[in-house]
């Protein structure tokens, strides 16, 4: 006995899986085909409205006369006109219609008027499928129906309503010669109201599955579209806002690395600037030392000597303090010369004074001293 080869056992193994998991699914996916499908009517049934008014649709009138399937065909809201028996009618492609309205006759239905209390006007769709079997000769489950209401009270407060019911194997043979021809009727009416409008009653009003099939599939494939372009939307959103972000981290480092550089480039350009500066200060100092001895007089002797952004202060005694202004100004090289305080005569006979000055050539803020605690002292 030959065994199966190895592959053929592992696609009927899979088969099986496959048909296995189909069965398990079934009911979900019927469920979900149920759910969009009255998501779809709904929508279709919102729009309808607004898209019979951008493109004018056609419609389609089909009149039994005797045993003959009349077609009549109405462009938007141009006039009826008719196009002879639905077999032999060129212009009978079912594509080309999006409402087939189907009149027959009114001894093939079978009309009620009812008197209702206008209380219930907003439960009618309920009265009247409690009372449909004893008005009707038929089966509940085989009888199509539909009514109108009269839009004025009578007198008493009642409402008038006009109900239009057939049975759906009287039906039935009509509609197997409609899809012979690929028709599926979307309305159904009397020949009793006029064709060149919708039917006063639609037994198919409210019947999702009769919509337009062609416009469903547009609506379907335009919704499909939709949410595929706005999941790529967002994946490409998502995208970008990753490179964004890295692209930010990115440029964060750069920055980081660019501040810490120049931070750095400064801190050594300001300790080299604060290096030359305190060597002008120093030798500032040291040359103003200089002119000081070579100006003042031995019989001066300076107690104090301040030196703060620019300017000299000056303490000390003398035997003539007033000759010092001139010799300060001449030989030390400073400018702006002046008593700071009034000249005091101490017990020995010599003069205690406090004289301030300017620097020529100092920056402001140069010089030491600034702090009066540590100023520059001379010989006392």
């Amino acid at each position: 006995m030959s065994r199966p080869e190895p592959g053929k056992e592992r696609a009927a193994g899979l088969e099986l899986v496959r048909q296995a998991m189909a069965t398990r699914l079934a009911p979900a996916r019927a469920v979900a085909d149920r759910v969009s499908g009255q998501v779809l009517d709904a929508f279709m049934a919102q729009i309808a409205p607004l898209f019979s008014c951008i493109v004018p649709q056609r419609r389609a009138v089909i009149v039994p006369e005797g045993d003959t399937l009349v077609l009549h065909e109405q462009a938007g809201r141009g006039p009826l006109v008719r196009r002879g028996p639905l077999d032999e009618a060129d212009a009978a492609v079912p594509g080309r219609f999006a409402i087939i309205d189907l009149r027959l006759p009114a001894d093939q239905m079978l009309r009620r008027s009812l008197t209702l209390p206008s209380a219930g006007r907003d439960y009618l769709p309920s009265i009247i499928a409690h009372r449909l079997e004893r008005l009707t000769p038929w089966r509940m489950d085989k009888v199509l129906h539909g009514f109108a209401v009269s839009p004025e009270e009578r007198t008493d407060g009642s409402l008038a309503v006009d109900l239009l019911a057939m049975s759906a194997d009287r039906l039935a043979p009509v509609l197997d010669r409609l899809a012979a021809r690929g028709f599926v009727p979307t309305s159904l009416g009397s020949v009793e109201d006029a064709i060149d409008a919708p039917p006063r009653i639609d037994l198919y009003a409210g019947r999702p599955a009769t919509a337009d099939r062609a416009t469903r599939r547009w609506v379907a494939r335009i919704a499909i579209g939709t949410i595929t372009v706005l999941l790529a939307a967002c994946l490409a959103s998502a995208w970008v806002a990753q490179e964004a972000e890295a692209e930010q981290a990115e440029t964060t480092g750069r920055l980081a690395a660019l501040r810490s550089r120049l931070q750095a480039h400064r801190g050594g350009g300001t300790s080299h600037e604060r290096a030359l500066i305190e060597a002008h200060r120093e030798a500032s100092a040291l040359v103003l030392i200089d002119g000081l001895s070579a100006a003042i007089p031995d019989t001066t002797v300076l107690r104090e000597i301040n030196l703060s952004s620019g300017k000299v202060r000056l303490a000390g005694r003398s035997s003539d303090a007033p000759a010092l202004i001139k010799q300060l100004e001449g030989r030390a090289g400073l400018t702006g010369v002046r008593f700071a305080a009034p000249v005091v005569r101490d017990a020995a006979g010599r003069d205690l004074f406090e004289i301030t000055a300017e620097r020529p050539g100092e920056p402001k803020g140069a010089g030491r001293g600034t702090d009066p605690a540590h100023p520059f002292r001379g010989p006392r």
